[in-house]
């Protein structure tokens, strides 16, 4: 079933709708409190993560879930209330020329020696003085301090002597496609009816009759404006599987041309079911060596992962003796979200 943005008050109640807003930008705003100076100084950092309001059914289930299949590539229904809401607040903004520019900046501002293409192979702790030793294809050196910012399970990095077990956190594997029409629409042969240029799809009608699996290609689909001189479309699809040119030949009509492709396969976000006795992976699972990744199944944004990343600093200076300067870190590198 597809979701038109365009028209959905000609599908669900105001009221419904409403509410829904409303309830996004309560949560936004208590979610905001993690950025406040005052909250994290009086919470100090974490070491572990701990994890329907008045819509009726129809939103919740064809909607909500649109939006949670087209963000998180996961249905309403498989994830926790958490991630629900920021799927539902998520505005797609991005940087004018790429979001990798925020993160190549933190690491110039932070002056700090980066060795590229340095494949990291094994980290192991030296049970006799506790440092940790950081084997690559080239070299081997020791650290006093390790933080591991890529899923564990997903690096193929071996870690010997760790004291506390990683909880292991299955991500959903998305593909995207992205290439250059002049088609307009999606082939008729292919939906059996009209279709606006961008929509979201929603398994709600799938998940009511068992027996029959849908079988849907395209989960989320946008279309760019006219580009010119070429007059031709630029469209991104996002599909649970790989779409073939014989595939997209069949999405979008075989009179359509297609002149440009690119395909990307990657495990986009962390599956985070809803459940009661979440066991989320340890921040801290060792002395001296902290996860960033931990954080992602409760919440899976770059902003939390900033957020994740700064709580992780803060640990590591209380954990050295400095906590002077993990409270003067809140106050120098400090974002107030109040007067934005």
């Amino acid at each position: 079933m597809l979701v038109d943005m365009d028209n959905l008050a000609t599908r669900y109640n105001s009221l419904s709708l409403l509410k829904m807003k409303m309830l996004t930008e309560a949560a936004v705003q208590r979610f905001l409190r993690l950025y406040e100076r005052s909250f994290q100084l009086m919470k100090g950092p974490f070491r572990t993560v701990e994890a329907n309001n008045g819509m009726d059914n129809m939103t919740v289930n064809e909607l909500v879930d649109s939006f949670t299949l087209g963000i998180y590539g996961q249905q309403v229904t498989q994830l926790h209330a958490i991630m629900t809401l920021i799927a539902l607040a998520g505005r797609g903004q991005s940087v004018n020329g790429g979001n990798y520019q925020i993160f190549e900046n933190m690491i110039k501002a932070s002056s700090a020696k980066l060795k590229m293409n340095q494949t990291v192979t094994k980290i192991i702790k030296n049970m006799e003085d506790g440092k940790w030793t950081v084997t690559t294809a080239e070299s081997s050196n020791k650290y006093d301090i390790v933080i591991l910012a890529t899923p564990p399970h997903q690096s193929n990095i071996t870690l010997i002597n760790i004291r506390d077990e990683i909880t292991k956190v299955d991500y959903v594997q998305q593909h995207i496609t992205l290439f250059t029409t002049n088609a307009t629409h999606l082939g008729s042969s292919y939906m059996k009816m009209a279709t606006p240029i961008s929509f979201f799809v929603t398994r709600h009608l799938e998940r009511q009759n068992t027996t029959k699996n849908l079988k849907l290609d395209v989960e989320v689909m946008s279309m760019s404006k006219l580009l010119y001189p070429t007059k031709e479309h630029l469209v991104k699809l996002s599909s649970p599987t790989y779409l073939n040119d014989a595939k997209l030949a069949k999405i979008f009509d075989e009179k359509a041309n297609i002149s440009w492709v690119y395909r990307k396969m990657w495990h986009a976000y962390p599956r985070a079911p809803p459940k009661n006795d979440a066991n989320f992976p340890p921040i801290n699972p060792d002395k001296g060596f902290y996860c960033a990744n931990a954080f992602e199944s409760f919440i899976s944004t770059m902003e939390t992962q900033c957020l994740a990343a700064h709580n992780i600093i803060r640990l590591l200076l209380a954990d050295y003796g400095y906590d002077e300067k993990a409270a003067t870190l809140a106050d120098n590198y400090w974002i107030d979200t109040k007067s934005h």
